[in-house]
């Protein structure tokens, strides 16, 4: 389900005209990186062995989730909209409404620990 959303962000960016600098994909594959401890070359190349993909790929990739993520962020109370009416659909909402009311009640308040 989080891959066809990530598809429909980038289609929305495409059809959007929206495009990336070079910083933001530099950004991006910093992040990548340092999330899969990719250090140098030579591991990002035993990584894209391991993976069956090529820079290439790996490079659209990395476009690709940088579209995904500006689009969410381009309109952010549509996405809110959007995933509050998924987790109603799921019938998550109301679990994790509860969860963070019992969560919430559950914590000291301010003036018993001041």
């Amino acid at each position: 389900m989080a891959a066809l959303g990530w598809w429909l962000s980038v289609e929305n960016a495409k059809r959007q005209g929206l495009t990336l600098d070079a910083a933001t994909l530099l950004e991006e594959s910093l992040a990548f990186c340092a999330a899969h401890q990719l250090g140098d070359s030579s591991s990002v190349d035993r990584w894209l062995q391991r993976n069956g993909t090529s820079r290439e790929q790996l490079e659209n990739m990395l476009a690709a989730h940088a579209l995904s993520v500006g689009t969410r962020h381009s309109d952010p109370q549509r996405f809110e909209k959007s995933l509050l009416d998924f987790l109603r659909w799921t019938g998550d909402y109301d679990v994790l409404l509860n969860r963070g009311r019992t969560n919430h009640d559950s914590l000291p308040s301010r003036d018993q620990g001041e």
